[in-house]
């Protein structure tokens, strides 16, 4: 063994010696086999004494390290090859010389203070020194008695000590970054169970001690639920040699839950059985919390963008990418997960018309490089459906202020939009009705203030002026009421006639004959016929058919198409009744007849006094406004 660890060539009866020695466990160093060789050579040697240590420079060159030995007098009795190449001295010229003069570095340092109280106290010393003859070397030196002096073994532990100071910054560095990033580190010794932390490590767990074992750590410290599934992947990592990477929950004495995380990897011995494991742990808690909040949050921005269709969008401007959300992709129709992602699958479900100048607007925004963006287009969606969409977005922009990003919403405002074009349509409607209203009652009351000037005329009884005043009147309001069922948007001609003839009507069909097909009559021509047919109806009643129990009259009409539109022709033909004579004046009924239908809507009217009976016959254009042949 130790020939192989010192590449020294024994003899045999040495190397049974030191074998022996070393399978012991007495050596602590190369002092101990030095001694041991020493030993056995005074045990060995005839005279019974220590042989000279120039017959013996093979052993001593073997060990490896410095050596050299000075007897009582502090005169050199041994000096090995490693000596000789430190010191720089050949072994032949310090030989019996006395140390402090080979090595004069040596005097008043403590060296020379440590030499000479091992040699006195006959006491083995070690430490460790920066050389007294090398600058910038360290040595490691052990000086130790032996039966003619002192013993001293030394070896240059400059790499060594960089080394060592290497690692102590790395673990310094390794300390800090581990404080920085609020980290703990563990190791665990699989033969003992026994799990160690750093100290931040043990306060993550709250524990007292630095030190407990797995098992404890996991009932007393560890939420149950999570404590197996840590066990088994500390089991699987180890069965693996993989890493070994979980989360769980920890119970601190106070009764608060803390998350941790924790990694780490097997350690093996040189056989690959495993013998434990080391790792780190760091306090998760705060992350695990924004990350429920986070998951809340998204969650209610679930709840609000399915409750009032707000659908997202993120476009990464350099590569054309975009992201949707379930809404967004709902809004256009599409199942979610369909959409291909890019701007241009968005471009082509635009509107063709407002592709366009929805593209110009993106454009223009980004290079005045304003911040946010509001829209408003058209899609269609794959079953070919046009939906309004509404939105706005904000840009993100990089240090070069080039667009990076766009991130906003949508809405689907289709229903907002027909609603606004009701309101207007409705809005317009009201105007348009406003108006009407105001020219009606304009042309009523200036028909009122006709009527009441003709018949209230000096000259005529009051008593049978307010007869006829109400009776025009209540012709008017018939009138009226007739458009008014039709919304004033027209009436029909059978209607008006019924509704002008109905006074003076005992029972229907017996004094009045109607003849002629369905027609529609504009509200202005409605009024005008209505009264005409009132006055010939009083007429008829007072002087004609009508004044007698065998009279009648005949209504009857025809419409005819022609290049100028449809041309009503309606004749009033009275029968039965006294033979008629012509008026020696033309009162009030006849004149509202004929410059009613002339004046007021552009017709003709032919009225004759034959003695069989009046015949009224009246030709007019039925406007395309309010007039139209039904059947």
């Amino acid at each position: 063994m130790w020939d192989r660890a010192y590449s020294v060539p024994l003899p045999a009866d040495l190397r049974a010696f030191v074998d022996g020695e070393v399978a012991a466990g007495r050596f602590s160093g190369p002092e101990e086999v030095i001694r041991a060789a020493l030993r056995q050579f005074a045990a060995t040697a005839p005279d019974g004494g220590i042989r000279s240590m120039g017959t013996d420079a093979a052993v001593l060159d073997g060990i490896g390290d410095g050596y050299f030995a000075v007897d009582f007098g502090w005169r050199i009795t041994a000096f090995n090859a490693a000596a000789e190449l430190y010191f720089r001295w050949p072994r032949a010229e310090v030989i019996g010389r006395v140390l402090w003069n080979v090595i004069p570095a040596f005097a008043g340092t403590d060296f020379e203070r440590r030499y000479r109280r091992a040699m006195d106290e006959r006491r083995p010393d070690a430490f460790a020194s920066p050389s007294a003859v090398r600058p910038g070397v360290w040595v490691d030196i052990r000086a130790f008695p032996i039966p003619e002096g002192l013993g001293i073994a030394f070896r240059d532990i400059t790499e060594h000590r960089r080394m060592m100071e290497a690692l102590r910054a790395n673990e310094e560095r390794l300390r800090f970054a581990l404080d920085a990033s609020e980290m703990g580190d563990w190791s665990w010794d699989a033969a003992t169970d026994v799990v160690t932390f750093s100290a931040a490590g043990a306060e993550m767990f709250g524990l007292d001690d630095l030190s407990t074992t797995w098992t404890d750590l996991q009932r007393d410290h560890l939420v149950q639920e999570d404590a197996e599934q840590a066990r088994a992947m500390v089991e699987t990592a180890i069965a693996t040699r993989g890493r070994y990477a979980a989360e769980y929950r920890v119970r601190l004495p106070d009764g608060t839950i803390r998350w941790i995380a924790a990694k780490g990897r097997g350690t093996y011995d040189e056989v690959g059985a495993a013998i434990g494991m080391q790792g780190l742990v760091q306090d998760i808690t705060a992350g695990k919390d924004a990350e429920r909040r986070l998951q809340e949050s998204e969650a209610r921005l679930e709840i609000a963008t399915r409750t009032h269709r707000i659908g997202i969008f993120d476009w990464h401007i350099p590569s054309g990418r975009v992201v949707w959300s379930d809404e967004e992709q709902r809004i256009f129709g599409m199942v979610p997960g369909d959409f291909e992602g890019t701007i241009g699958d968005w471009a082509r479900r635009v509107h063709p018309e407002d592709r366009k100048p929805s593209e110009e607007r993106l454009t223009t925004a980004m290079e005045n490089r304003e911040s946010a963006i509001d829209f408003s287009f058209r899609i269609i969606r794959p079953d070919g459906v046009v939906r309004w969409i509404e939105g706005s977005g904000r840009f993100l922009y990089d240090a070069e202020g080039h667009p990076v990003q766009l991130i906003g919403v949508n809405i689907d405002v289709t229903e907002r939009v027909r609603h606004i074009a009701d309101l207007e349509r409705a809005d317009r409607h009201l105007r348009l009705l406003v108006n009407e209203l105001n020219h009606r009652v304009k042309n009523t009351l200036a028909s009122v203030q006709s009527i009441a000037a003709q018949t209230l005329r000096p000259g005529v009884e009051v008593a049978e002026a307010r007869e006829a005043f109400a009776a025009r009147l209540v012709a008017l309001a018939g009138a009226h009421d007739v458009l008014t069922r039709e919304n004033w948007e027209g009436a029909d001609l059978r209607d008006v006639v019924a509704g002008a003839i109905g006074p003076f009507e005992a029972r229907k069909g017996e004094r009045f004959h109607l003849e002629g097909p369905e027609a529609r009559l504009p509200p202005k021509l409605a009024v005008t016929l209505a009264m005409a047919l009132h006055e010939l109806c009083t007429n008829a009643v007072k002087y004609g058919a009508l004044s007698t129990d065998a009279g009648c009259v005949s209504i009857t009409w025809t419409v005819a198409e022609d290049r100028g539109g449809s041309t009503l022709a309606l004749t009033w033909t009275e029968r039965g009744g006294p033979v008629v004579t012509l008026p020696t004046h033309r009162g009030f009924g006849t004149r509202l007849i004929e410059k009613g239908l002339t004046f007021d809507v552009g017709g003709s009217v032919d009225l004759s006094f034959d003695p069989t009976g009046v015949v009224c016959r009246i030709r007019t254009q039925l406007q395309q406004e309010g007039a139209s042949i039904v059947a």
